[in-house]
């Protein structure tokens, strides 16, 4: 999928959102809450690439791996990363020739063990590396997790609007600007949206009654495009073509649903075409499959199904009709809360 394909889907999508919300009865279900609801995020292939057996730390490394894409993880909670491992002996020829290309290209014979992520299937049968390096103990960690992640997961499970990711490029000037130029456009528009109120005639109204109440809140999370801890996270974010990972200067990416974004860099990055993703957000769901709609799928390490304990009866719990989320899962809606909490605190007080 090339980089102009997916904005000018997103301004597609956009603009008809914001027809519908000219033209249309209210929705009780907008593009953001549907999004959690219904869109569970792709898996990433994650190949390990190695020459004869792993030693005893790479094989703890792969394991740790395939427990962070299992679901429940051995703790018993639900804390689980968007990945597929697959393990190929470069020294296996018939292996290596069942691997995509861009693995094939990847596989030197002096290069030792090697972790490979890819982005998802839904951008190519050979999608684009995202990261490439020795299997260490550091990559894990970057390929699996960041703070950053951590934050604009936490924001999205609170069925909030949505969060926004500002990539900051270094050049003082033009970051400062763009950034201003996204927040102070977020917070206009919060104080025009009014998100449509619930309505219990919808077939499905019963799902999303179990999540918190929506609320405008576009919160943004500014990073720098070289910061360590983010780097899987920043690569997820610009490699998905190289005409967008070329481009100079800050970019934004509006996140929704489940941990799905969209990219604004140069002239999209303005009033206006924050204006129109935003439009996209909060219109109704004309389109209910999720690869029709504009978006790439990051990789998170994350309980997505998090929201269904916030309403759950305990009977049902303790029956096992609502799996229970563990303590990875209580930490994770403690968290939540905490967050939903004191949004709507700040909401009330700005408000009076």
């Amino acid at each position: 999928m090339r980089f102009s394909n997916l904005l000018s889907r997103a301004g597609r999508a956009a603009g008809l959102a914001l027809l519908l919300l000219a033209s249309l009865p209210a929705c009780s279900t907008p593009v953001f809450t549907y999004g959690l609801l219904n869109w569970p995020p792709d898996q990433h292939p994650l190949t390990v690439l190695h020459h004869g057996p792993l030693s005893p730390a790479e094989s703890a490394l792969v394991d740790q791996l395939r427990r962070a894409g299992a679901s429940p993880d051995r703790a018993g909670g639900y804390l689980r990363a968007n990945i597929v491992v697959n393990l190929i002996d470069i020294d296996d020829q018939a292996a290596l020739s069942e691997a995509s290309p861009v693995v094939r290209g990847l596989a030197g014979k002096g290069a030792g063990t090697q972790v490979i992520a890819q982005f998802s299937h839904a951008l190519g049968r050979d999608p684009p590396v995202w990261w490439s390096s020795p299997l260490t103990a550091d990559a894990v960690e970057r390929i699996l997790d960041s703070p950053t992640r951590r934050a604009v997961t936490r924001h999205l499970l609170s069925n909030a609007t949505g969060a926004w990711i500002f990539l900051r490029s270094g050049d003082l000037a033009a970051d400062r600007a763009a950034e201003n130029i996204l927040r102070e456009q977020l917070a206009a528009l919060g104080k025009q949206i009014e998100l449509p109120a619930f309505d219990p005639s919808d077939e499905k109204a019963w799902r999303y009654e179990k999540l918190p109440p929506a609320r405008v809140d576009f919160q943004v999370f500014a990073i720098a495009s070289d910061d360590p801890a983010e780097q899987g996270l920043v690569r997820q974010l610009t490699q998905f073509d190289p005409s967008f990972a070329n481009l100079a200067g800050p970019k934004a990416f509006a996140v929704f649903g489940q941990g799905r974004y969209i990219p604004l860099a140069g002239s999209e990055l303005s009033a206006r075409g924050i204006a129109d993703l935003v439009g996209f957000l909060v219109g109704s769901c004309s389109c209910e499959i999720k690869d029709q709609n504009p978006g790439i799928d990051l990789m998170t390490t994350t309980d997505w199904t998090a929201y269904r304990f916030l309403s759950a009866e305990p009977a049902k719990v303790a029956a096992g009709v609502v799996p229970a989320p563990g303590l990875a899962g209580w930490a994770l809606l403690a968290a939540v809360l905490v967050g939903a909490g004191a949004a709507f605190t700040r909401n009330r007080m700005s408000r009076s």
